[in-house]
């Protein structure tokens, strides 16, 4: 494994660091037996309320679209908010476009070390294209 992908999995505030503390968080607060929009809205906010205190955070009505979305896809769930969190800076945002499906797929293997075995994420499911559209989506503001 090289530095860069190092870092974007064990560094300070990496999209790794984001998938193992929102997916333990989720499978310790939220998660009872069924993915549901109410146990995504509960993650995507408790999440979201750092950024709240500095009036930065996502609005209600997005965190609500996400989770209608996202609800059963809780890799999606951490890429969109490690989008936010990773692009509120321009060189940053080129990053995360940039490396957008390697940043993907170690969300995914880092929920898949932390998750119930039935619950493993395939992340075929996403390509490029639709994480760019994501990431649009995140950057709607």
């Amino acid at each position: 494994m090289g530095i860069f992908k190092y870092m974007l999995k064990k560094g300070p505030g990496s999209p790794g660091a984001t998938a193992r503390v929102m997916t333990e968080n989720y499978y310790k607060l939220f998660f009872d037996g069924e993915h549901s929009k109410d146990n995504a809205i509960g993650l995507l906010e408790f999440r979201n309320d750092a950024y709240e205190v500095q009036g930065i955070g996502l609005s209600f009505d997005k965190i609500i679209i996400l989770s209608e979305n996202f609800y059963s896809k809780i890799p999606l769930l951490v890429f969109c908010m490690s989008c936010f969190e990773n692009t509120l800076k321009q060189n940053q945002l080129n990053l995360f476009i940039e490396n957008r499906k390697l940043i993907f797929d170690i969300i995914v293997e880092e929920y898949n070390k932390l998750c119930p075995s039935k619950e493993q994420y395939n992340r075929d499911d996403m390509d490029e294209v639709k994480l760019l559209n994501v990431i649009n989506f995140m950057l709607e503001r």
